[in-house]
C-alpha cells in the first residue's frame, strides 16, 4: 500500500511544502508551492497534477524513504494540525490549488537549500530568486510572461 493512500491532493501538497521548507516561513513554503504548481501547470516527466508532482520519486527529499526515527520523512508523514506551521502549510496549499497563490519564483521549476552542494542541474539552469533559504531555478520552463 502507498504511503499516500487516503491523502487528498491538498494534504500531499501541504505535507510536501511543510517538509521541504517549514523553517522558511510563509514565503519559503509558498515558494515551494509555486514550484509544485509551475510543474503541474506544465506537465512533463515530473507529473501532470500537483499530487503526481509531489510524489514523483526523488523530486522532493522529504518523500525519500528514511527509516531513522525523527527523520524529515517520518516527520512529514506524522505532522498534524496541532503544529501551527503545518496548519499554515494547509492554508498555502489551499491557495495554491485554487490558483490564488502569486508566483514569487519567476516560474521556477526547481530549487535547492542554500548552503548545500550545488546540484548539477543548477549549473545549467537559470537562477531566479532566493526565498526562505532555498535558491530557485528554471531548468525547463520559460521565463514568466509579462501581463
Amino acid at each position: 500500500m502507498s504511503i499516500w493512500t487516503g491523502m487528498t491532493p491538498q494534504e500531499i501538497v501541504a505535507r510536501t511544502i511543510w517538509g521541504e521548507c517549514r523553517s522558511g516561513g510563509e514565503a519559503g513554503m509558498s515558494a515551494v508551492a509555486n514550484v509544485i504548481m509551475n510543474r503541474a501547470n506544465n506537465p512533463r516527466w515530473w507529473g501532470a497534477d500537483p499530487a503526481m508532482v509531489c510524489t514523483k520519486p526523488y523530486q522532493f527529499s522529504v518523500w525519500n524513504y528514511d527509516p531513522n526515527p525523527g527523520s524529515d520523512h517520518e516527520a512529514t508523514l506524522t505532522v498534524t494540525m496541532a503544529d501551527p506551521i503545518f496548519a499554515e502549510a494547509i492554508q498555502i496549499a489551499m491557495r495554491a490549488l485554487a490558483g490564488l497563490l502569486p508566483d514569487a519564483t519567476e516560474n521556477a521549476d526547481s530549487y535547492y537549500a542554500v548552503g548545500t552542494p550545488t546540484p548539477h542541474w543548477a549549473r545549467v539552469g537559470t537562477y531566479t530568486v532566493t526565498i526562505g533559504g532555498q535558491a530557485f531555478y528554471r531548468t525547463e520552463l520559460p521565463p514568466p510572461t509579462k501581463s
